[in-house]
């Protein structure tokens, strides 16, 4: 995908997983009855959610901390 590409659009081969990481999802993805690709796009977004939630309160404590200056 292109930078700048509207959402939405497939791409193919995101990314190389190693075998053994694909094993696991696969055997995952099994176990929940669920295609390994729905499985990783349910993962990813839980993922960076969470990631970018760690990172809101460090950037509201600086906001706070410099607003009066």
């Amino acid at each position: 995908m292109a930078l700048g590409a509207p959402c939405g659009i497939r791409t193919h081969n995101l990314a190389r997983l190693p075998k053994p990481m694909l094993a696991r999802l696969k055997q995952l993805a099994n176990k929940r009855d669920v295609p390994y690709q729905s499985l990783l796009k349910m993962f990813l977004p839980e993922r960076l959610g969470a990631e970018f939630k760690k990172r809101e309160p460090t950037a509201s404590r600086w906001h706070h901390k410099n607003a009066s200056k």
